[in-house]
């Protein structure tokens, strides 16, 4: 088994719901904004608490696309933690996040990811952005809207 199969497995489990039943888990799908004319899928897994403003554990994967003849940017991991703002169906959010890439858009391995979106009873849409905040390197970072199915 890889490497990356294993965290992915690790995180699975920390991740799956142990807590009250209005804590939920989420599936998404999305795409990520065409760099250089290439855009990329988005898929994630969620968690969020029970709180009116809940935490969120995600675990995310960006497939590879090509990079204006270069080479091509790699299948990207993440694993993030953030804190959601709520009100009236709409969300705000903001925190941290841990890539397993270092390319010419995620420069770092420590990013952060914000997001504004809207939720109904078990669909959301959300836009969010994973970046290093200009904080070292490179800061292209990665927009994409994504939509998600609770349970």
């Amino acid at each position: 088994m890889g490497r990356r199969a294993m965290v992915m497995g690790a995180v699975l489990a920390l991740l799956w719901p142990a807590g009250p039943a209005r804590a939920d888990t989420a599936v998404g799908l999305g795409a990520a904004k065409a760099i250089d004319g290439e855009p990329a899928h988005v898929l994630t897994l969620a968690w969020r608490s029970e709180q009116r403003h809940p935490w969120e554990l995600m675990l995310g994967y960006i497939a590879q696309r090509d990079y204006a003849g270069r080479a091509p940017l790699s299948d990207a991991l993440l694993l993030a933690a953030s804190k959601r703002f709520t009100w009236r169906g709409w969300f705000a959010s903001g925190g941290v996040a841990w890539v397993s890439e270092d390319n010419e858009v995620l420069s770092g391995h420590g990013q952060f990811l914000t997001a504004a979106g809207w939720r109904g009873r078990r669909w959301s849409v959300s836009l969010r952005h994973l970046s290093n905040g200009d904080t070292h390197g490179r800061n292209r970072g990665e927009t994409f809207l994504l939509l998600e199915r609770a349970f």
